[in-house]
């Protein structure tokens, strides 16, 4: 009888680990670190401890085999990963003690090369292969049993040092070196002109991997990077997003995530839930994780590509120029990942782009998930949101990255509860501020953009998409994006800031108002929001929401790229 353990380790909960510092290189850097907590670090902690009983064909690249089988080797050292990725590895074992063994060395691990990062590793024993359904004890594990682990966490208290020791500038522990020094020979500054600062070990840890980052993101997309005349490079810093001397700057902190992806694997765990189905549900689990990760880098690359192809060289300025307005500082594209693979992403950019990317984004996932359903059909219909938080380009990055979290969950709420689970779509939603946010994104909107009489100003959250039978105007491509560009490029608004503002103003303050607006201006109709429709032309509003503000909230932080 062949009996096995199996063990699951999560890295749920590190947003903090993650943004808790305003500095993208230590952003950057932390979110290398993570991607190597459940990548190549757990891979290489598993094979060692396998003594070539095992799947893993390559740690760096998190390449498996699919012709091994746990179940045909009876070395007590075997293991077999079942998937890794997403912040997630699952892998069994053919004995506890094995288990045991890999979380001691993965844990050690963390401890000394990533300070900081706390992981969830969750065992089951005694399975039996042939009388034991994998999925659903796999369904047990990821669910009750991490979630038991979690709720048990103590909270860690650091000592901040003694009175005698300097604090660490972007965590306020006890600093142990500066960044003028060489660590694991890499030098812990961006560039020679950067202040040394005073750091701790963690801080330490993530500017190494910051390098590593780099250097990954750029292999990957160093075909796309190379065939072009200004040989472009990804950024480690916040000036480099395409910052116009004299000017205010603002960046977008964009968060994407797959929509019901938890509930697919239900799905197939489900179609698989006999102890005859076990190989069978591994190479399916599998299967389905490589091909969401592809589909995500794939619609990433497409960003990165659409970027890339909107690129010009402007004579008067001598610069090179995102769409002739945003320039490339220093040849930086003014874009930078930050979480990518999976079924969830997340990237900083230029303001003005933000919103365009993240519905590029959210179009070329929807497209590369609908080709790989062919092969594998738990990705039919897979769609995703976006949340986008717009700021000034010094605001607290946590913060900023907890706004777009939010705003992913508001446009999950509203295609939920617009379907009403019958069907499903993208969507996405923004929130722009010019300043600090106090509460929530539901208090906010409720202070901000709510009339006295319970009107609401926004159209957001929007679907990525217009349905063939739209009759509200709630989409983004041919809806709000294309009243942005009327009244960017139509001669009856653009440049018109006092016509455009007093609009705005007239809106804040009801339909009677905009009527009145329209007199003074003698206008017989405002734009249009729908396509051959009526609808909000006579005073702003159809029922309680408004149609135009959100494209005069954007006329200054929007600009429009073309998908080649």
């Amino acid at each position: 009888m062949a009996v096995f353990t199996i063990t699951a380790v999560d890295t749920s909960g590190i947003q903090p680990f993650i943004f808790g510092s305003n500095r993208l290189q230590e952003n950057i850097g932390a979110s290398e670190l993570v991607r190597l907590a459940t990548g190549q670090w757990a891979l290489d902690a598993l094979a060692d401890g396998a003594s070539g009983h095992h799947n893993v064909l390559n740690s760096t690249k998190t390449t498996l085999n699919d012709e091994y089988r746990i179940e045909s080797d009876e070395s007590a050292h075997a293991a077999e990963v079942l998937y890794a990725g997403g912040g997630n590895i699952v892998a069994l074992f053919r004995s506890s003690a094995a288990a045991r063994d890999f979380a001691r060395k993965l844990t050690r691990k963390l401890l000394e090369d990533a300070p900081g990062l706390s992981i969830f590793i969750a065992h089951h024993d005694n399975i039996d292969w042939d009388k034991s359904a994998l999925s659903r004890i796999l369904q047990n594990l990821l669910g009750k049993e991490l979630a038991k682990h979690k709720a048990a966490a103590q909270p860690s208290f650091r000592s901040l040092g003694l009175g005698v020791t300097a604090a660490c500038e972007s965590t306020g522990l006890a600093a142990s070196r500066t960044t003028a020094e060489e660590h694991r020979g890499v030098s812990l500054k961006l560039s020679n002109d950067e202040a040394t600062r005073l750091i701790s070990s963690g801080v330490a840890e993530k500017l190494v991997s910051r390098d590593l980052a780099t250097h990954r993101l750029t292999r990957l997309f160093e075909d796309q990077l190379c065939d072009t005349p200004y040989s472009c490079r990804f950024p480690s810093d916040m000036d480099k997003l395409g910052r116009i001397k004299g000017e205010e700057s603002y960046v977008a902190v964009v968060h994407a995530d797959g929509n019901g992806v938890g509930r697919r694997i239900q799905k197939i765990a489900g179609d698989h839930s006999m102890p005859q189905d076990n190989r069978r549900f591994i190479l399916a689990v599998r299967d389905f994780s490589r091909q969401l990760d592809g589909a995500a880098n794939k619609a990433l690359l497409t960003v990165v590509l659409t970027l890339l192809r909107s690129i010009s060289w402007n004579e008067e300025l001598s610069a090179w120029m995102i769409a002739g307005k945003i320039p490339l500082v220093e040849k930086y594209l003014p874009f930078r990942p930050l979480v990518f693979g999976g079924d969830d992403v997340t990237f900083v950019c230029n303001g003005q782009l933000g919103i365009g990317l993240a519905a590029i984004y959210l179009g070329e996932y929807e497209r590369q998930t609908e080709m790989r359903s062919g092969s594998n059909s738990y990705l039919k219909d897979l769609h995703a949101c976006a949340g986008v938080a717009i700021v000034k380009s010094h605001y607290p990055f946590a913060r900023a990255y907890k706004i777009s979290e939010s705003l992913v969950r508001s446009a999950k709420l509203y295609i939920k509860e617009k379907y009403k689970e019958q069907k499903d779509a993208s969507a996405l939603d923004w929130h722009f501020t010019a300043g600090g946010l106090s509460g929530s994104l539901t208090a906010i909107r409720a202070r901000e953009y709510t009339l006295p009489d319970k009107r609401t100003l926004v159209m957001r959250p929007v679907l990525l998409n217009p349905e063939s039978n739209d009759q509200d105007g709630r989409a983004w491509h041919d809806r709000v994006e294309r009243l942005t560009l009327t009244f960017q490029d139509d001669p009856r608004w653009a440049g018109k800031r006092n016509k455009v503002k007093a609009l705005r103003e007239a809106l804040r303050r009801g339909p009677r108002e905009v009527e009145a607006f329209r007199l003074a201006f003698e206008l017989n109709e405002l734009p249009e929001v729908l396509p051959g429709l009526d609808l909000y032309r006579k005073n702003g509003y159809t029922g309680n929401r408004c149609g135009y503000f959100d494209a005069i909230e954007l006329l200054d932080h929007y600009v429009p790229l073309e998908v080649g």
